[in-house]
């Protein structure tokens, strides 16, 4: 009732706002506006920000085949989505390309399995690092106080979870680690592999990959 009251006693055009301000009815007239129009915005900004999560995600999958062009489409999303993310104080995935991939530089901190389950969501994959090149370009864009998951963990083809419990590290596609860049052997218990903070961007195993680092996503880039 507010906000429809606030609305209808709004000024129209200049002459109407100038009297509203001068005129003894203005700060009435602006109380009414104030109490209808803050609640509708609060009330509007928590459902922008309640499902944000889910907007972010739609932006992140177009542009992981946008990026490359520049559209204008592509240019008017991120402005839109960086405003909500300024008012809702939530993060931005970075993307780059590479290589013809996409890479997306997650600052939140999930656990391994959730974090290769928000690169799946977007049609990709925690990252691979098959060449000194790769690596050399991801660590341009990586904070080197934060370690960041790796698609590196006991696996079998088809990007499923090897379960057989030998303890070999292989990218998630079943693919042997022909190219590493260990800080230190992997044990024979590992279970994911990661981008060690303060190491010089070399990577280290663990056992326990319930650990809330940020992580890399990567994705194919479209045609």
């Amino acid at each position: 009732m507010y906000g429809l009251l606030g609305a209808l006693l709004w000024p129209r055009g200049p002459k109407q706002l100038h009297t509203l301000l001068i005129g003894w009815t203005g700060p009435w007239r602006l109380l009414l506006f104030t109490m209808g129009f803050v609640p509708l915005f609060i009330a509007h900004l928590s459902f922008v920000c309640k499902h944000q999560s889910r907007l972010l995600s739609k932006y992140s999958n177009y542009q992981h085949g946008a990026i490359a062009d520049g559209t204008l489409k592509t240019r008017i999303l991120v402005s839109v989505v960086s405003v909500l993310t300024d008012m809702c104080g939530h993060h931005i995935p970075r993307v780059e390309s590479f290589d013809g991939s996409c890479f997306e530089f997650v600052g939140l901190q999930r656990p391994f399995l959730r974090a290769q389950s928000w690169c799946e969501r977007g049609g990709g994959h925690l990252a691979f690092i098959l060449n000194d090149e790769t690596q050399q370009f991801l660590q341009k864009h990586l904070h080197p106080a934060k370690d960041w998951w790796l698609g590196l963990a006991p696996a079998a083809p088809n990007f499923t979870l090897d379960t057989t419990g030998d303890g070999s590290l292989s990218w998630l596609d079943g693919s042997d680690v022909s190219y590493n860049n260990w800080v230190n052997t992997p044990e024979p218990a590992s279970a994911c592999g990661y981008i060690q903070r303060h190491s010089g961007f070399q990577w280290e195993a663990t056992d326990n990959c319930t650990q809330e680092y940020n992580f890399i996503c990567q994705f194919g880039m479209s045609p």
